[in-house]
Formats: structure tokens, C-alpha cells, sequence
């Protein structure tokens, strides 16, 4: 990471800072959640575009059973967390609530699927043999998590029903998934390595 770093972008290596360790939390052996243990948002300060994409899935979930938790990031504001209360509240019968701050990365492993717009979480997610689905609401992202192959993307409320199913039936989308997030992290083996950063600052 270094050599690349001082190479691409001619930064001292005196002025790197390494931000938390990727390898050091992943274990050795993929470990598949139950299906029945619901759904996990992880969510960002990303103005109303998390809104949107839990308003797509809480109607999703609430169609299928399916239990519907948010996580906020540690950066959104309160505002940011009552507009997720908000949402979860319009939608009757809808089991679900809001975590504390920063709670994904501690309490994801009880889910059987995490859902996102862009969050790093995702990766983390997926190297545990967790299955992750990208909300598309059409805005340009930095990061293409279904392209990378370890999650699914899923636009309007018809389709993430069709990806919910799937994954509770263990249809072929989930298989597909599987595979690539086998495919994925055999092709990126430093994610296993403790010494790897998390992000370069």
C-alpha cells in the first residue's frame, strides 16, 4: 500500500496514516448468517439519498416479513436518525428500529442480510459470507459493490421483493453471490492480511 501510494501520488511515506485494520477483524472461514435473523441497513450521511433507499426497502421488508433494523453511521445527526424513525413509523406493521451510532460493524453478524447504498460495511459483510444488497437510487457512486461481486443491486420495491426471496429460497441470484464473493476475496487476498489498512490518509 505504501509503494503504491508514494508511486501514483508521490506522498512521503512520513505523511501516511493508517486508519484502522481491514485483516485484523475478518475471520479465516466465511460464516453464513441464519436467514430468519432479518435485515440490516447500514446507513450514511448522504443527505436524503438514505431516506430514499429506506423507504424502498421498508416497504420491501414490510411486504415480506422480513425484519428491518437501521444503522446510522457515526457521522449522521440526530435529524439524520429521526428522518430513519420517521420512515420505519409510516410503514404500519413493519417491525424495526433505529441503532445507536455506529453499530453496524458490531451487531451485523446477527443479520442474514446487510443493505446498503455505498458503505464500506459491505466489504466487511461479505468477507464473512454475509449476503449484501445495494439500493440503487440512481446517484453516481464512488464504489460499485454488485460490479465487485459481493453484493446484489436492487431499484424499485418489485425487484428487492424478487432478490428477498431468492435469498430465502437460496435461489440463484444467492448462489451467484456466493460465488462471487468467493471469486472476490480469493482475488484480494491482502484482505485477510492483519497488517492491511483500512484507509490511507
Amino acid at each position: 500500500q505504501r509503494a503504491i501510494f508514494q508511486r501514483r501520488f508521490g506522498v512521503a511515506e512520513g505523511r501516511f496514516i493508517l486508519a484502522g485494520r481491514v485483516g485484523a477483524s475478518f475471520p479465516s472461514e466465511q460464516q453464513v448468517s441464519p436467514p430468519s435473523s432479518g435485515l440490516l441497513f447500514a446507513s450514511q450521511p448522504l443527505d436524503d439519498v438514505c431516506v430514499k433507499a429506506l423507504e424502498m426497502l421498508a416497504g420491501a421488508c414490510k411486504i415480506a416479513g422480513v425484519p428491518l433494523d437501521v444503522a446510522p453511521h457515526p457521522d449522521e445527526t440526530d435529524g439524520d436518525i429521526a428522518g430513519y424513525q420517521k420512515v420505519l413509523a409510516r410503514h404500519v406493521g413493519l417491525v424495526g428500529k433505529v441503532l445507536d451510532r455506529g453499530a453496524a460493524m458490531r451487531e451485523m453478524s446477527a443479520y442474514g442480510v446487510l443493505a446498503t447504498v455505498v458503505s464500506n460495511v459491505a466489504l466487511w459483510a461479505a468477507a464473512r459470507g454475509q449476503d449484501v444488497v445495494v439500493i440503487d437510487v440512481a446517484v453516481e457512486l464512488p464504489l460499485d459493490f454488485a460490479g465487485m461481486g459481493i453484493a446484489l443491486k436492487a431499484a424499485p420495491v418489485e425487484e428487492l421483493l424478487a432478490i428477498l426471496d431468492d435469498l430465502r429460497r437460496a435461489g440463484p441470484q444467492k448462489r451467484a453471490l456466493a460465488a462471487g464473493r468467493t471469486a472476490y476475496i480469493q482475488r484480494n487476498p491482502q484482505l485477510r492480511d492483519p497488517a492491511c489498512a483500512d484507509r490511507i490518509l
